[in-house]
């Protein structure tokens, strides 16, 4: 999701029936180049330049991003939640910013969505996407969820759903 496409997507996806509408933030626009910087890729070069007062701009900016899609799109589940800046390498020191984080939950609960527990985190950081904090917290305020394996390939459909059972 981008904002400065919103009205493109909603154009889109008002042509077509969906079963589901999966909402996610890739890329961000740096605004003193014309680079988009892959947010959860580990391909793109400049995610690891960053400083860490810049990456947690991003961070905030990536939630207010989302903030500004579960308003305006007709999406059932957000995607990639804390996927932003999952390469980077001070990520795991980084707080969450629950000033940010909390209205949006509330903005998904009240707009009757769901948030996806995507198994690709395993594989990457030995546990699902979101983290246990983010989990917790959006457990406690009966937001429901749907699981999803990022899959890139048919081999991955699926792939580690049965450590969610250990959920």
């Amino acid at each position: 999701y981008s904002t400065e496409n919103r009205t493109e997507i909603i154009d889109v996806l008002s042509r077509h029936p969906w079963d589901q509408i999966g909402l996610s933030c890739h890329f961000y626009k740096i605004s003193s180049s014309s680079h988009r910087l892959n947010l959860v890729s580990k391909r793109d070069e400049k995610l690891f330049s960053l400083s860490r007062p810049e990456a947690e701009k991003i961070i905030r900016e990536y939630y207010s991003t989302l903030m500004d899609g579960v308003e305006h799109i007709p999406a059932n589940v957000v995607c990639h939640i804390d996927g932003v800046l999952r390469y980077h390498p001070d990520i795991t020191t980084m707080q969450i910013p629950w000033d940010v984080v909390l209205p949006l939950f509330e903005t998904i609960k009240k707009r009757g969505m769901a948030i996806e527990v995507n198994t690709s985190g395993i594989a990457i950081r030995g546990e699902v996407f979101p983290c246990s904090a983010l989990l917790e917290k959006a457990t406690s305020m009966d937001i429901p969820f749907i699981a999803g394996s990022d899959a890139h390939s048919p081999n991955q459909v699926g792939g580690y759903f049965e450590e969610l059972i250990k959920l």
